[in-house]
This record gives C-alpha cells, sequence and structure tokens, in this order.
C-alpha cells in the first residue's frame, strides 16, 4: 500500500488559520467539444450533416413545445441526399458572374448613339 506524506493540517493560504488537508481522488475530465469542432465534425460527410440538422430542429421544436417528428433512417438519408446535391452543384466561377453581370448591365442601358 503505497503511503502519502501529507501533514494532517495545512495553514490556509488566505487567512493563515489551520485547516484540515483533504485528499480527494482526481477530478472527473468531462471534455466537450466547442461550437468549432462540432460544425467542422458536421461538415465532414453530408450524412453527419444531416442528421445533426435533424437533431438540432428536433431540440428547438422541444423548447417551442412543437410537436415533434420521429427521426427516421430515411429522412437523415434524404437529407444527406440533399445536401450533397446543393454540395456537389457546379457554381459559377468569379470571371462567369463577373461577365454575366456586365453583360446584363449593357442590355440594360439603352443605346445612346441615335
Amino acid at each position: 500500500m503505497r503511503t502519502f506524506k501529507v501533514p494532517p493540517n495545512i495553514d490556509c493560504p488566505t487567512c493563515g488559520q489551520k485547516i484540515k488537508h483533504m485528499i480527494s481522488a482526481p477530478a472527473v475530465i468531462d471534455v466537450k467539444r466547442d461550437w468549432n469542432e462540432n460544425a467542422n465534425e458536421y461538415r465532414r460527410d453530408p450524412y453527419t450533416q444531416a442528421k445533426a440538422q435533424i437533431r438540432n430542429k428536433q431540440r428547438e421544436d422541444l423548447e417551442r413545445d412543437i410537436p415533434i417528428q420521429k427521426i427516421s433512417e430515411e429522412g437523415i438519408q434524404a437529407g444527406a441526399a440533399a445536401i450533397h446535391d446543393s454540395n456537389t452543384k457546379r457554381r459559377p466561377s468569379i470571371e462567369e458572374k463577373s461577365k454575366r453581370h456586365f453583360i446584363k448591365r449593357t442590355k440594360e442601358t439603352p443605346n445612346e448613339s441615335s
């Protein structure tokens, strides 16, 4: 058995009185992820993102006393498919956007040559 050489009484650091020295077990550390880590985890793939969105919606409904819908695997997969489609949809580049904007502006201005 391991013995500790700990004095039974120690001086209080603030007032200087003698206080009983207590030894306790190490604290249980509850590691929680912060918002940024969770956000990165949810964006990893469409399935986890859809699952997180549905869970968050369900929690919001519970807080507002709105009848909640049961989370189903089909609902998660449908949400994941929609997220995947929106993530993989081809988006126009900045150059394409500027060309479209220029063409739109030239069509809107009347021709002053006449």
